[in-house]
């Protein structure tokens, strides 16, 4: 199967309290990403409109090294350091962080 994309979809969820301060530091990781980040296709931040504090962060990557690329970054490192230090969301660990491969023919 040939390779396309990487798509990344990441479930969160905001501890009580936390969704507006969740969403304004992932609209600063956003901008960066697609503003610092060539490899970055696109950075989407979606909110379950029946519980704010669910949060599905959708990205593309143009392949595996850009994807590699945004993992090892420092400011990536920063972001989820910071998450963990605010207690934003569950440790690293335990959210459900899907890695997908576009499907091309």
């Amino acid at each position: 199967m040939p390779a396309g994309d990487i798509t990344v979809y990441a479930f969160l969820e905001a501890a009580e309290g936390k969704a507006d301060e969740l969403l304004e530091t992932l609209s600063k990781a956003q901008a960066y990403a697609e503003n610092h980040e060539p490899g970055c296709l696109q950075y989407r931040i979606s909110v379950d409109p029946k519980n704010k504090n669910l949060v599905c962060v959708f990205e593309v990557y143009k392949d595996q090294a850009a994807l590699d690329e945004h993992i090892a970054s420092q400011v990536s490192k920063n972001n989820v350091a910071f998450y963990a230090a605010r207690g934003l969301v569950r440790p690293l660990e335990e959210m459900d962080i899907r890695i997908h491969t576009e499907y091309r023919k």
